[in-house]
Parts: C-alpha cells; sequence; structure tokens
C-alpha cells in the first residue's frame, strides 16, 4: 500500500515570552492507504497540536510532514493552504454551517471552494436525498426542525468530503470549539 501520509521528527514548540511549551518531541509516523488510525492520550498531551500540524494548519517548529509525497514543512502559506484544499477533509464536531443559507447554499458553497465554480445542482440534489433532506434543500439550518443534529452532522460530513480526495480525514474537536 502506498504512504499517503508520514511525519519524521515531527516537533512544535509553542513560546509566549520567554517560556517555551513542548506541545510535541520528535513525532514519528507512517499512514498508508486505508488504514484507520485513532489518536489518543490525556488532555495536554499534543494531540489537537499533532492533528492541527497534519492538517497544514499550523507549521511544526521542526521535522517533516510529507502528505501524498508533498511535504508540508517545506512549502509557503499559500502552497499549503493548496494543499489542504485539494488534499485533506476535515469533519468538525460542529456543524459548521452557515445559518443564512439554505442546505443547498451550503454545499454549493462547498463546491464552490473546492472546484471555483457553483458546481452540480443534480449532484447537491443527490446528496440531499441520502441524508433525506431533498424536502429541506432551500431550507436554512435552523428552520429544519429540532435542529435535527444528525442530518446537519452529516452535511457538514459531506461538505467535507465532496473533494473526493481520498486520502485522510480529521475528526473530532476544532479550535473554535475552544478545546
Amino acid at each position: 500500500m502506498k504512504t499517503i501520509l508520514q511525519t519524521d521528527n515531527l516537533t512544535k514548540i509553542y513560546k509566549i515570552g520567554k517560556v517555551e511549551t513542548h506541545a510535541l518531541r520528535g513525532v514519528s509516523l507512517e499512514i498508508k492507504q486505508g488504514e484507520f488510525v485513532a489518536v489518543m492520550g490525556q488532555s495536554g498531551c499534543g494531540k489537537s497540536t499533532l492533528l492541527h500540524l497534519l492538517g497544514g494548519l499550523l507549521s511544526p517548529t521542526g521535522g517533516k510532514i510529507i502528505i501524498d509525497g508533498e511535504d508540508l514543512s517545506k512549502v509557503s502559506d499559500a502552497q499549503r493552504t493548496d494543499i489542504r484544499r485539494r488534499k485533506i477533509g476535515f469533519v468538525f464536531q460542529r456543524f459548521n454551517l452557515f445559518p443564512t443559507l439554505t442546505a443547498d447554499g451550503n454545499l454549493r458553497l462547498a463546491e464552490r471552494i473546492h472546484s471555483g465554480n457553483g458546481g452540480n445542482a443534480e449532484r447537491r440534489r443527490e446528496v440531499l436525498s441520502l441524508l433525506k433532506l431533498e424536502s429541506k434543500m432551500n431550507n436554512k439550518p435552523l428552520e429544519r426542525g429540532n435542529f435535527r443534529r444528525r442530518r446537519r452532522r452529516k452535511i457538514q460530513k459531506i461538505r467535507s468530503w465532496h473533494k473526493r480526495c481520498g486520502l485522510f480525514r480529521f475528526a473530532g474537536r476544532s479550535q473554535q470549539d475552544g478545546l
């Protein structure tokens, strides 16, 4: 199997004034296509820092992050953003839907971010049908009745997975969750 994610001696040090906090010290790992990996540990051990680094949201202090042959640790912010857009999908615990957009509008926005155009209306209808939300296509998130948390979460996942990059997905809490 092809290696899709690799780190070599990954480190992250946060500096606040003269105080240095070592969040990661020498993390090396290799994940092959098709593998499932869980990141577990006690509070404060660096799980979120690791996921933010692997997702290209942070830059490492040292070491390498190689995603599908591209070294995230050696590229500019703009290049890292492009790699993240093309190869990495995020699934957050919060829904991250725009409350002023309809279900169709949220999906159209994801398509526009990914491909640069408004996408395919038939594909959006298909996605909403799979979620049993086709009748709610023109409803905003808070208009879907009793918040329908599970289905809204599915819409968020579909937005993230819409990229069809097939590499890997992150699940968990985001920084905006205050954690």
